[in-house]
C-alpha cells in the first residue's frame, strides 16, 4: 500500500478535524494512548501467556490505530508521510543503506523520494535494525523506544508555540515512530502494509461516511413464506397502566389491537422504567433486522428453514440476544440512558460482536450497532419520559420513530 493513499483515506475519518480547540489535542493525546495500547498488549502477553488469545491480532489492531494518529498529526503540519519517510531514510548513514546502490543515495542526499509505499519501507528498516536478541527482549526494547520518543516530541512542541517550529519537531519525530513501528511489526512478523489495510478497513466499519449501506435483511430470502419476515413497517404500543395500592405500574404492549407477551413491570425495587426496556429489542428489528426475541414472540420464526429455525431463531440466540441488551443497559445506565451521546463506547460494541459471533447477525458492522444502540435508547428514553407511546419500526429506511399516545 501506498504510503499516502493510506494518509489520504484515514483523513476521511478524522471526525474531530473541524471543532474548534480539539486541532491538534485530540490526536496528540490519542497517540499517547494508543502507544500505551500497544505496550498493554504486550503487558498482557507476559501475564497471560497462551491465555491471552491472539496477542498478534491485539497487536496489529494496535499498531493500525497508532499510524493512524501518525498520519493524522502529519496531516495537521501538512506533511505527507511519504516525506517523512523519506526524511527518515535520508538521514541514515550512507554505510548503512545496503539496499541502496550509489545512485539511489545520492538521490537521498538530495531530498529525492524513493519510498512510497509501506513495503519498501519495512524492508529498508529491516536492514538496519537489531534483532540479535530473543524475541522477547526485542520487542520490549522497541516498545520502550516508541513510548519515549512519543514523549520527547509531545513534550518538545507542547513548549512551543511557532507552527513552524512545531513542523520541523514533528517530521522528524514522526518519521522515528513509524521507524519504529516497523520494528515492532517486523519483530512479530506482521506486514506493514497489512497493518494499514486492517486499519483502513476497520475505521471504515466504524465510521463509513455520509452514505453508509445497511447489511441486508436476514429475511429477504425469497424462498421463506411471508409469515416468517418481519413485517417492514410494524407499530407497537405501549399502554401504561398506574399502579394499585401496594402494586406496581405496569406495561401493555400490543401490536394492532393484540397483546404481545404478558404485562411488563420493572422488576426492581425502585422504579426504573426498565418495562420500557423492549425498545432496545425492537431497535434491534428496525436498524439490524435482526431480533430471535422478537421473532419468537411475534411467531415469525423460519420453520421453512430447519437449520435458520434451530440456529438463528432458537433459544440460544435469543439468550445471547438478552446478554447483549443487558450488556448495554449496564453501560447506559449511568450514562442518563444516552442521552446526547453519538457514540458508543467501541471495546462495548467489540464485546457485542463476540458474543454474536456465528450468527447472522455478526454480518452487521460496528456502525450499524451503534446506530441501533443508539436508536433504542431514544426509543426507551421518550416511553419512560411519556409513560408509554407508539413505536414506529420502518424496515426499509432502517429506522424506528415515536409518536405519542
Amino acid at each position: 500500500m501506498k504510503l499516502n493513499t493510506y494518509q489520504t483515506e484515514a483523513s476521511k475519518t478524522d471526525i474531530v478535524e473541524n471543532r474548534k480547540g480539539d486541532d491538534f489535542r485530540v490526536p496528540l493525546t490519542g497517540l499517547i494512548g494508543e502507544v500505551g495500547s500497544l505496550i498493554a498488549e504486550y503487558k498482557k502477553f507476559l501475564r497471560d501467556g497462551r491465555a491471552y488469545e491472539s496477542f498478534k491480532d491485539h497487536l496489529l489492531e494496535e499498531l493500525g490505530d497508532t499510524l493512524w494518529y501518525i498520519a493524522t498529526i502529519a496531516r495537521r503540519y501538512n506533511l505527507a508521510l511519504s516525506d517523512i519517510v523519506n526524511k527518515v531514510v535520508s538521514k541514515r548513514p550512507k554505510s548503512y543503506a545496503p539496499l541502496l546502490d550509489e545512485q539511489d543515495r545520492k538521490k537521498f542526499l538530495e531530498g529525492g523520494k524513493i519510498i512510497d509505499n509501506f513495503n519498501d519501507f519495512q524492508n529498508y528498516c529491516k536492514e538496519l535494525q537489531n534483532f540479535s536478541a530473543n524475541e522477547n527482549s526485542n520487542l520490549f526494547a522497541a516498545l520502550i523506544s516508541i513510548s519515549k520518543k512519543t514523549s520527547e516530541i509531545i513534550t518538545a512542541c507542547s513548549h512551543l508555540q511557532d507552527f513552524e517550529q512545531q513542523k520541523m519537531i514533528m517530521e522528524i519525530g514522526l518519521g522515528k515512530l513509524i521507524w519504529h513501528l516497523s520494528h515492532i511489526a517486523s519483530i512479530k512478523n506482521i506486514n506493514l502494509s497489512d497493518v494499514a489495510s486492517h486499519n483502513l478497513q476497520k475505521i471504515k466499519s466504524r465510521w463509513p461516511g455520509d452514505k453508509p449501506k445497511h447489511t441486508p435483511l436476514f429475511d429477504e430470502d425469497s424462498k421463506l413464506e411471508d409469515f416468517e419476515k418481519f413485517p417492514r413497517i410494524l407499530e407497537v404500543t405501549f399502554q401504561n397502566h398506574n399502579k394499585k395500592e401496594n402494586g406496581d405500574d405496569f406495561t401493555i404492549v400490543t401490536c394492532k389491537g393484540i397483546q404481545m407477551g404478558d404485562r411488563l413491570t420493572d422488576n426492581t425495587y425502585e422504579e426504573t422504567g426498565y418495562r420500557f426496556h423492549d425498545a432496545i429489542h425492537y431497535a434491534f428489528v428496525a436498524v439490524l433486522g435482526w431480533s430471535p426475541v422478537m421473532r419468537s414472540l411475534f411467531k415469525l420464526k423460519r420453520k421453512s428453514d430447519p437449520q435458520k429455525d434451530e440456529v438463528e431463531d432458537g433459544a440460544r440466540a435469543a439468550i445471547i440476544e438478552e446478554a447483549i441488551v443487558s450488556l448495554t443497559y449496564d453501560y447506559a445506565e449511568g450514562q442518563n440512558l444516552l442521552e446526547g451521546q453519538n457514540e458508543v463506547d467501541h471495546s462495548r460494541i467489540k464485546i457485542i460482536q463476540k458474543l454474536s459471533k456465528g450468527l447472522e447477525v455478526s454480518q452487521c458492522q460496528p456502525w450499524e450497532w451503534k446506530k441501533a444502540i443508539l436508536k433504542g435508547y431514544e426509543m426507551f428514553r421518550l416511553l419512560k419520559a411519556n409513560k408509554g407511546g407508539k413505536l414506529i419500526l420502518d424496515l426499509e429506511k432502517r429506522d424506528i420513530f415515536y409518536e405519542k399516545l
